[in-house]
């Protein structure tokens, strides 16, 4: 485990690992940091553990730079080249080897922001993707799954005209826009690369000022065109959307059909016929903007939110093709309920997600986590029903290693006091009971 703490003095941040079972004492990795020195929050594991890649004002106050360290302790590297006076590191990525690292930077002129890539260990350029306006500046990126492109949003040609670009990670090859050049005053506003790699899915207005629709573009560059279902007057795809686990579908969320009403959509990452995900929604119902793509299934979970944004929130899951509705969410006997923090177990096969009902009786209002199939016909708690109306809440929810547990934060013990726990939905197979829930950290003072 690597974690950022003050634990050495109370105004210096720093950067520790410690083995997960606590066989040996913390180790820092930073060396000793100039006056007000800090490690900033923004630190990454590489893919095989070997190396811990940070950003810290290490050597002059207010001057971030990027280092690279083993896991387990040792002499850190300096990444990035020389910086010019009052430039810093502002972001970085390690690619999918682990061999390098991209980082964007005002490392050759200040304030004009661009992406660097050099070896995790330091040493010379690999690639640097420039662009072309004065002005000019690189948005956010990330590698390819093979590691061979870095797709990112830049002004690249045109100041303020916020286009897809991509650069290959061999080093020869020139930065380049890729994925259709978008109209006046527009804009590409996000985008997702596919698991498989083979598609970029990205919100723009290419075609129409303040128009936002949503495209594709193959990451070799060969196929490029929208993929959203036309759009009612008034209508936008909302930056909700994902792309199942096998890359071969796009599920987002849009008001397409009535303008205000969200609905959830589907459609192949290389675009075809668009079909709608959700069954028939009842007057002031809309798709919630939070849709999850479940890994390993060929389906998608949503919420769905009634009565204008003051009704019931329930869950549901759909197989890719629109086919295969469930509602997982139970529902309470009388009153209003809100499912919320949907995430996917390990394996794929079931999801976790926090129910909280509020009946007639406020003095009754509860909460509780369960344990759901993606395709319905299993519904398990796996935490303790919580007293809402006395201020116990969960605040987290995460699934374990094990499909069978979730990981969650709550003030069970006493409102004033988080704390993290594990839930279990398996007769003794760690311990205690189906439902029983044991903690993982400490005892609090």
């Amino acid at each position: 485990m690597v974690y950022l703490a003050n634990q050495d003095a109370p105004a210096t941040y720093e950067l520790f690992s410690v083995p997960i079972d606590g066989s040996a004492l913390a180790v820092k990795l930073n060396p000793a940091l100039v006056g007000n020195g800090n490690v900033s929050s923004l630190f990454e594991i590489s893919p095989d553990s070997s190396t811990v890649v940070y950003r810290a004002d290490q050597v002059v106050d207010d001057r971030f730079d990027l280092w690279s360290v083993p896991v387990g302790g040792g002499a850190a590297v300096k990444i990035n080249g020389l910086l010019n006076a009052n430039a810093d590191v502002n972001s970085f990525a390690i690619s999918p080897n682990g061999l390098q690292v991209v980082y964007l930077s005002d490392e050759y002129d200040d304030e004009r922001f661009i992406l660097f890539a050099r070896p995790i260990g330091g040493g010379a350029l690999l690639f640097v993707a420039e662009v072309s306006p004065i002005g000019g500046d690189i948005f956010e990126y990330r590698f390819t799954p093979d590691g061979f492109w870095v797709i990112f949003r830049a002004d690249i040609d045109v100041d303020d005209r916020i286009e897809l670009c991509r650069i290959t990670t061999d080093g020869f090859t020139t930065a380049t826009s890729f994925g259709g050049v978008p109209v006046a005053n527009g804009d590409v506003f996000g985008f997702a690369i596919s698991p498989d790699g083979v598609w970029v899915v990205n919100l723009a207005d290419l075609d129409v000022d303040n128009v936002v629709e949503l495209f594709t573009a193959s990451t070799s560059g060969a196929v490029t065109g929208q993929i959203s279902a036309a759009l009612v007057g008034g209508g936008d795809v909302d930056s909700a959307y994902v792309i199942s686990s096998n890359g071969q579908r796009v599920a987002y969320v849009a008001d397409a059909v009535v303008d205000g009403r969200y609905e959830l959509f589907s459609v192949f990452a290389g675009g075809g016929a668009v079909t709608t995900l959700n069954p028939l929604l009842p007057g002031g119902s809309s798709v919630h903007f939070d849709p999850l793509a479940l890994p390993e299934s060929g389906r998608f979970a949503y919420r769905v939110i009634g009565g204008f944004g003051f009704g019931p929130t329930e869950l549901y899951s759909v197989n890719d093709d629109g086919s295969g509705t469930q509602l997982l969410s139970p529902v309470p006997a009388n009153g209003n309920w809100t499912a919320q923090r949907q995430v996917a177990a390990a394996g794929g096969a079931h999801l976790f997600f926090e129910l909280q009902s509020f009946p007639d009786l406020p003095e009754t209002n509860a909460t509780t986590i369960y344990r759901a199939a993606v395709g319905g016909g299993e519904l398990i708690p796996v935490g303790p029903t919580l007293d809402l109306a006395s201020g116990e809440t969960y605040s987290w929810l995460a699934p374990a290693a094990d499909p069978r547990q979730a990981l969650f934060v709550s003030n069970e013990q006493t409102a004033s006091e988080t704390e993290l726990y594990a839930g279990d939905i398996c007769l003794l197979c760690d311990g205690f009971d189906s439902a029983g829930t044991t903690r993982w950290s400490t005892v609090l003072p």
